[in-house]
């Protein structure tokens, strides 16, 4: 069996997740200052307070920007277990333990693993470059085919214009 690590780290593979969180964190920190605006404003009648608080939440941004741009993203599975880190902001890495799994499902942009419990897990790839998820759904169903489980693709609707 073949044990295999995917590095997901280059800027091109993960400029999109970046870019949504970005804007996202943006869009929270400006609401998050105008509400501490109207808040504080009838405290504190100085002209200087706004520019405090927007300074304050632009250094944070700053801040949460650097730290979900450093972060690790990969993709490795050996005999033992699936490991993943996709998170921007979470750092903590998730496993999924193969004889937990009953059954894998290829799908176009997810691989699906089906517990013994009854209930799956997902991972979405839809934010990765194509190669990188032919790559990755190739990887995991040799490693389901040495393991003995059953691996299965999805079904693909074609629809046709009319």
């Amino acid at each position: 069996m073949e044990s295999f690590y995917i590095d997901l780290n280059e800027m091109t593979n993960k400029k999109a997740k970046l870019f949504r969180i970005l804007i996202i964190g943006a869009i929270i920190f400006v609401v998050l200052a105008v509400i501490s605006i109207f808040l504080l404003g009838d405290e504190y009648k100085s002209a200087e307070v706004p520019f405090i608080i927007m300074g304050v939440y632009f250094l944070l941004y700053i801040y949460y920007a650097w730290y979900t741009s450093k972060a690790k993203l990969y993709i490795q599975a050996d005999e033992y277990a699936v490991e993943y880190s996709f998170g921007m902001i979470k750092r903590t890495s998730e496993i999924i333990i193969w004889d937990t799994i009953v059954k894998v499902k290829l799908g176009p942009t997810y691989v699906a693993f089906f517990k013994r419990t009854g209930k799956r897990k997902v991972i979405g790839l839809g934010w990765l470059p194509y190669a990188k998820v032919v790559d990755i759904k190739e990887k995991i169903c040799s490693i389901c085919q040495f393991k003995g489980i059953i691996c299965e693709k999805a079904e693909y609707k074609h629809f046709e214009k009319q």
